[in-house]
């Protein structure tokens, strides 16, 4: 028998990805011809053939048997048809033509898509979604891949993933306008591959009212980014409004996946999704963006994890985030889930580590329902956490909406820097954790804000936050406006002024909180200080232990009730063994004696 005539397929180790974007692990590759299996081989004299259907091993390669790699030869004399097949059997693409000939040896005939799209293919030895058959070149500048990108983008929508593979050094530049992605959009790039736009247009979606200037416009359900760099235009440290890395204005949209991407020098946001349901975000890397790592507006049921964000600066008016849940505070807002642009919903925040935020806030929400601020590290921030009111209608700023049903657990403030080098905060005072809802008209004569209901702060370390004015501007927790707080076993280290505040709250409990040594004394240095508390809060079981050496510093008063009539429905087992005054009461102000059952030691 005379063998057959074959010819290498376009890379040496062929491999193939799932509708995930993943390495198609444990799937299958059926070829066949004219509907019937018809073999390949792992040589080039056509000696030895590969199974049929082909198994694909652990990175999603073609291999024999035993599941190591082996290169892919074609019969030249026929056009073979290529099934994808996942690891339990269920066909993950349509078949695909796949020809050899004198000109390209193996090449890709196109596609449905192809076809109803027009895009022109320019290299057809590469397979449907990969970027160079369009005629990217990963040239650092020297070609413009706009036309190249968005042709493979939209060719291959629902179909096959868009792959970004470099294939030489050098990035892939010349972009200087956004790419729409449709929904059903996969695009994968190569942790090395890297989009530069040299520039962008004021032509994506209105934002905080304002056109941006993205790099990629998210227009639909059921996208998945995964892996490269995207470089905005702009440069690391430079603010240019409304200049965005990757932006999604969903009606609503649904299920988004952003995943091992890392996204800097976009002189706004690294991320903006508002009106996006159930999307994930997840091992990014954000950085020297001029606003904000990521900004989610009215999201519902979102996962922000695993991220790394840092110099997000110099900001908007001074501000800056690492991560914001908010609205569109351009809209009117009722507090309520039913509203248009109603605070974020089921929002999980979730081992970030976010640090050098220097003008702003590491972690934010303005306003929030049933959201999850857990286990992130966060250094070098003005703020570390703050859920705030938001400003309704004939509201001013402070004395909104609060949240509801939120939790703050477990996290790490430090004002350090990672490294342990001093933070670089030049504003007058710290904070690590804020929870407050809107001031209200029983504390402060005229005020229109509402209590936040629900908030729970439980089990956070918190590394020198606070001031030494008195009294002091900054806390380490702050809790205020809260109707049944949960304070609750939280670590306070190196703190100053306030270790927790808590102002205008009803009811709650403050319980098995520790409270070390004072970085820097001050006269008004207190473990917990409560104003205008009411409904008579449960505090119980903190401690004031010095840990250090003997020039450990502790604070003047351990619990301090003070002005508006504070009550304190229940305090006993608090420990304050480092403090010179254990409680404090301001009888002048009109507080209730304490009810101590047993005393305090």
């Amino acid at each position: 028998m005379t063998s057959p005539t074959l010819q290498l397929s376009p890379t040496p180790i062929q491999f193939f990805l799932g509708n995930d974007g993943r390495p198609c692990a444990g799937g299958t590759l059926l070829t066949q011809v004219g509907g019937l299996n018809y073999p390949t081989y792992e040589d080039s004299g056509g000696t030895i053939p590969l199974p049929n259907p082909i198994p694909l091993n652990s990175r999603g390669e073609v291999s024999n048997a035993t599941g190591l790699s082996r290169q892919l030869f074609l019969d030249q004399s026929v056009a073979y048809t290529f099934t994808l097949f996942d690891s339990d059997g269920k066909q993950i693409s349509q078949p695909a033509t796949v020809s050899t000939g004198t000109g390209y040896g193996t090449y890709y005939p196109p596609t449905a898509g192809e076809v109803n799209t027009g895009v022109t293919i320019v290299n057809p030895q590469y397979p449907p979604g990969w970027v160079q058959r369009y005629g990217a070149v990963a040239d650092s500048g020297i070609t413009d891949n706009w036309s190249a990108f968005q042709a493979a983008i939209g060719a291959n929508a629902g179909q096959y993933p868009v792959v970004v593979t470099p294939m030489q050094d050098g990035y892939f530049g010349g972009f200087t306008q956004p790419l729409s992605v449709p929904g059903d959009s996969t695009i994968i790039l190569d942790a090395s591959a890297e989009l530069r736009w040299a520039s962008t247009s004021a032509t994506g979606p209105v934002y905080l009212g304002a056109l941006t200037s993205p790099g990629l416009i998210l227009g639909g359900d059921n996208i998945t980014i995964r892996g490269g760099i995207l470089s905005g235009p702009s440069g690391p440290g430079v603010y240019t409004s409304n200049e965005v890395g990757i932006i999604g204005m969903g009606n609503p949209n649904s299920v988004l996946r952003i995943e091992d991407v890392e996204i800097r020098w976009w002189g706004s946001d690294g991320i903006v999704l508002e009106f996006w349901n159930n999307w994930v975000v997840r091992d990014c890397i954000l950085h020297d963006n001029g606003y904000a790592g990521m900004h989610a507006l009215s999201c519902v049921i979102g996962l922000f994890q695993g991220n790394e964000v840092y110099n997000i600066e110099p900001g908007t008016n001074g501000n800056a985030y690492g991560f914001s849940g908010t609205f569109d505070s351009n809209f009117t807002q009722t507090g309520t889930r039913d509203d248009p642009h109603h605070f974020c919903i089921g929002i999980t925040v979730r081992d970030n580590f976010i640090h050098d935020i220097s003008p702003w806030v590491g972690i934010d929400f303005h306003g929030a329902f049933d959201c999850v601020i857990e286990s992130n590290q966060v250094y070098n921030c003005w703020t570390g956490v703050q859920i705030g009111s938001a400003a309704g209608a004939g509201m001013t700023e402070g004395q909104g909406y609060g949240a509801e049903n939120c939790i703050v657990a477990f996290n790490q403030v430090n004002t350090q820097q990672y490294d342990g080098t001093p933070g670089t905060q030049t504003a007058p005072e710290t904070y690590g954790i804020t929870v407050n809802g809107g001031v209200t008209s029983d504390v402060v004569a005229g005020a229109t804000g509402e209590r936040a209901t629900g908030m729970r702060i439980i089990g956070n370390v918190i590394n020198g936050c606070g001031n030494t004015a008195s009294p002091p501007t900054g806390f380490s927790i702050q809790a205020s406006y809260l109707e049944n707080p949960i304070i609750q076993g939280n670590l306070i280290r190196n703190w100053m002024g306030y270790g927790i505040y808590s102002q205008g709250c009803i009811a709650g409990i403050y319980s098995g909180n520790v409270f070390t040594f004072v970085q820097a004394s001050s006269p008004s240095d207190t473990c917990i200080y409560l104003t205008h508390i009411n409904s008579g809060p449960l505090v119980t079981c903190n401690q004031h232990r010095l840990i250090g050496d003997s020039s450990s510093t502790g604070a003047h008063y351990g619990i301090a009730a003070y002005g508006g009539g504070a009550t304190i429905g229940m305090m006993y087992l608090n420990d304050m063994a480092g403090v010179t005054s254990h409680v404090y009461v301001d009888p002048a102000a009109g507080n209730a004696p304490f009810s101590i059952t047993p005393p305090t030691t």
